[in-house]
């Protein structure tokens, strides 16, 4: 808790809402109401109801080296996807808070895999005392508060209360990372995906290489042509490349792009 004492706090705002939707100015405005003037705000939008997007994402804001500010992190992305039954009062997934090995601070609703690349980072994980019921929009209406507790000194953390409820173990609420997915693709077309050097995937791939990827569509599959070690597809013809493929089985619910990048 040292590292609520001093330096100045970066709050990183991990939402499901598109920039300069009327959602998301909400959200800020909820959130600014419930932190110093002194803190840092960023913003990044990830895909509606997308937690594998949501996860990868945050797991690169969360992992970046700390100097001397403090990091924290809301994360809200909720396709209350948790249940199949009927939910009163427009309850959903709930909300934790957690602290990283790196110090950084996380508050974040814990669905599908939006904490799945962080599960291994946590060095402690609560449940939130705030509703996770009482509003459809509980993103600005119930959980900045503890935003707000999360992002404050220990001084502010005394006056406004303990608000952590039951201490979780992040192996046991917490699904690990699925394989073989497309995590992100940025504003040029670069892919980021799951697989990690030594996956038995891409083990005996050799930087340069020439592979072919298969995507899985839902209904048909799309093949492109990348380079190995690069992020985006070079335009050139399908006869060039080598007799490796490379086939991704299962998409999970991540869209593939329409264009011709999809993934290293």
């Amino acid at each position: 808790m040292f590292s609520t004492l001093i330096g100045r706090t970066v709050l990183h705002v991990v939402c499901d809402y598109a920039a300069g939707d009327l959602a998301s100015s909400e959200v800020l405005g909820a959130v600014s109401d419930q932190i110093s003037a002194s803190t840092r705000l960023i913003y990044t939008p990830v895909l509606a109801f997308n937690t594998v997007h949501t996860g990868f994402v945050s797991a690169q804001l969360a992992r970046r080296p700390l100097k001397r500010d403090r990091r924290v992190l809301y994360i809200n992305c909720a396709p209350r996807g948790d249940k199949k039954e009927r939910r009163a009062n427009n309850a959903g997934e709930g909300l934790v808070y957690g602290e990283l090995r790196n110090g950084t601070i996380v508050v974040a609703v814990n669905s599908g895999y939006s904490l799945s690349w962080l599960r291994d980072d946590f060095v402690c994980l609560y449940e939130a005392n705030v509703a996770d019921f009482g509003s459809q929009f509980r993103s600005r209406d119930n959980f900045p508060a503890m935003v707000g507790w999360a992002a404050a000194s220990w001084f502010g953390r005394l006056w406004r209360g303990r608000m952590l409820g039951a201490k979780l173990d992040p192996h046991a609420v917490i699904p690990p990372p699925p394989g073989s997915v497309v995590g992100y693709i940025d504003n040029f077309g670069n892919v980021k995906t799951s697989l990690l050097r030594g996956d038995e995937l891409t083990a005996n791939f050799q930087p340069g290489e020439t592979v072919v990827v298969t995507l899985w569509r839902g209904w048909k599959d799309t093949s492109r042509i990348p380079l190995v070690g690069t992020s985006s597809f070079p335009r050139r013809s399908r006869n060039s490349c080598s007799k490796r493929r490379a086939r991704v089985l299962k998409r999970l619910d991540f869209p593939v792009a329409q264009s011709s990048a999809t993934t290293t």
